[in-house]
């Protein structure tokens, strides 16, 4: 922890110092964005996405970018997070500063733009805004759908955007490799393990129709990775992961869903995972706003029926004090096998629990 924050440090003093006094905001090649969401959450029944039974204030999600811009086509950037889970054990598992971001980019006159370092993976509708409360419709991203701590890539990407005729394209290609955390529960314990993705390659696009408000998206990653298996070494892992997303958004509300299909193999085995969601938003006033989600979750071995479904249906409020000043209140009521902080049997019954999330939300 003591290297994240001497290596914040470092480089916020360096680029403070790289920066020429400030005339107007406008010529400062120094630009500095942040945000943080604080909520108090409880649960009955059972414990959920690391908010317990008795209710926890150790929810939070914040980060601070930092990016100069060397010239009109060349910019680095640098964002920081930090993030509390309650008592899931991830969080254990993380600095309390961790670099989120940290990645050089030029864009050509053409449209093409390239990023080396790290960097969020372009795949869907919150790739790049999943902890932003002040633009999320609830606390977090749908958390079947985005999964915890499988966020960004090491690597390179590459973008380019164009319009044809009525249309306008976005396309991403990336490759590189990651490391992300996962935890596996036993009846006595949970484990936190890392999981090494040495080769991952995906490209992601996103059609803008003529429709104002209105574009579909696409994408497909490919990956090898070595999987933790409790009480022996790590298993060869390799999978595919398919998307589609559709967002339409209006002044009066939004409506979007995506939809993904994960399939991989470890030692001979076959398995498939599929998450999906959808949510549908209205806005009562300029201020406030009311959002309904419905999130799922199964997956199946090769040659099985489905199993282990999860599901997650939430109703939100959200009151906007102003662009930057969100309040929220949201219920949700969750049944399942995955996201409780405790050991599910994956052949018993299904879990069930109901919690609240009440934040606050800023961004500048």
């Amino acid at each position: 922890m003591l290297r994240i924050k001497q290596l914040a440090l470092t480089a916020t003093a360096g680029l403070l110092l790289a920066t020429p006094p400030l005339v107007a905001q406008s010529t400062n090649p120094l630009t500095v964005h942040g945000y943080l969401s604080q909520g108090y959450a409880v649960a009955s029944d059972n414990p959920v996405n690391g908010i317990p039974v008795r209710g926890t204030s150790d929810y939070r999600a914040a980060a601070l970018q930092f990016r100069y811009d060397l010239t009109p086509g060349d910019a680095f950037v640098l964002q920081f997070s930090h993030r509390r889970l309650g008592v899931n054990p991830l969080q254990n598992a993380e600095d309390a500063v961790t670099l989120d971001w940290g990645f050089y980019q030029h864009r050509f006159a053409t449209g093409t733009a390239v990023k080396l370092g790290k960097f969020a993976i372009p795949r869907g509708i919150y790739s790049e805004t999943r902890d932003v409360g002040t633009i999320l419709p609830f606390f977090r991203a749908p958390i079947n759908f985005y999964y915890e701590g499988i966020e960004t890539l090491d690597g390179i990407g590459v973008n380019h955007r164009q319009r044809v005729g009525a249309f306008g394209l976005d396309v991403s290609v990336y490759g590189g490799s990651a490391d992300y955390v996962s935890v596996t529960r036993t009846p006595t314990l949970a484990i936190t393990s890392a999981i090494d993705v040495d080769r991952g390659v995906g490209g992601w696009g996103w059609l803008e129709t003529p429709i104002s408000g209105v574009r579909i998206g696409a994408g497909l990653i490919d990956f090898h990775a070595f999987a933790p298996v409790p009480g022996t070494t790590p298993r060869e892992l390799d999978g595919k992961l398919s998307q589609v997303s559709l967002d339409v958004t209006r002044a009066r509300g939004f409506v979007r869903s995506e939809f993904s299909s994960l399939t991989s193999e470890m030692a001979g085995t076959e398995m498939t995972q599929q998450s999906y969601y959808a949510q549908g938003s209205l806005n009562v006033t300029e201020q406030l706003s009311l959002t309904a989600q419905a999130d799922y979750l199964r997956g199946k071995n090769a040659g099985a029926s489905w199993g282990r479904r999860s599901v997650d249906h939430a109703l939100g409020v959200n009151v906007a004090l102003n662009p930057g000043l969100v309040l929220k209140l949201e219920g949700h009521t969750t049944r399942g096998f995955n996201n409780f902080d405790r050991f599910v049997s994956p052949v018993g019954p299904a879990v069930a629990a109901k919690y609240v999330i009440s934040s606050v939300s800023v961004s500048f």
